[in-house]
Parts: C-alpha cells; structure tokens; sequence
C-alpha cells in the first residue's frame, strides 16, 4: 500500500516544535495569539520561498529566516510587555504625585521642620530684585 502524499497545505512537525519552542516562553495569555500570528508569518514566508523550491525546503526555509525560537520569544516578550510596562510606570508616577501632594499638605513646622524659608526667600528676591 502507497502513502498517500502529504497535502501542501499540511504544516510540518518542525513548524509546530517551533511555534510550541516560542510561546512557552510567553505568559500563558498571549499564547494563543501570538502562536497564531506567529504562524501566519511564518506560511507567508513559506509561501514566498515556495516558487523553485518543494514545500518541505521552502517551510524549512521561512523557519531559518525567522532564527532560533529565543530571539523570536524575545521580540514578541518585548513587543507585548510595552502596554504592562506603561501601565506600571504610570503607576508609579500616579503614586509618586499623590505622595507629593500629601507631603505638600502637610504641617512641617509641627513635625519640626521649616517649610516656609525657601518660599519666603523667593518671596524676598522677587520683591527686592
């Protein structure tokens, strides 16, 4: 009994091992659709290399265009931690502002300190230039 050829449209082990060696190493969330955009780009880049060459070369082509599984994970760990590392700077900031205010707020001279010196010195330049 022949086997029956491999339909062209069928994706090779080492295509799936690649994508699965890439999102691993994502947080489970992203998965998905970074697997699933991954493997978009990866078939369009098969598809260019397909002209001359049998799919199985030209698959094998398109994953050596896109290079070793760590630096794809490594782009797309970069490219979607931006928005999570906004957030938390805007945090931060948010944060540090309320805590400038509060302090701003606060009676210094009953803690002891004296607040009001450096604003009564600008007050003096400004009125006795």
């Amino acid at each position: 009994m022949l086997d029956s050829p491999k339909p062209e449209h069928s994706v090779p082990n080492d295509v799936h091992a690649y994508l699965q060696a890439v999102t691993c190493r994502l947080p489970r969330r992203l998965r998905a659709a970074v697997a699933a955009e991954l493997h978009a780009n990866l078939h369009q880049r098969m598809l260019d290399h397909a002209v001359g060459l049998k799919v199985e070369d030209a698959w094998a082509a398109a994953l050596r265009d896109f290079g070793p599984p760590q630096r794809a994970a490594q782009a797309f760990g970069q490219l979607y931690a931006w928005p999570h590392l906004l957030r938390t700077v805007l945090a931060a900031l948010a944060l540090g502002a309320a805590g400038y205010a509060a302090a701003r707020s606060l009676n210094w001279e009953a803690l002891g300190w004296s607040s009001a010196a450096p604003v009564q010195e600008v007050q003096r330049l400004i009125t006795n230039p």
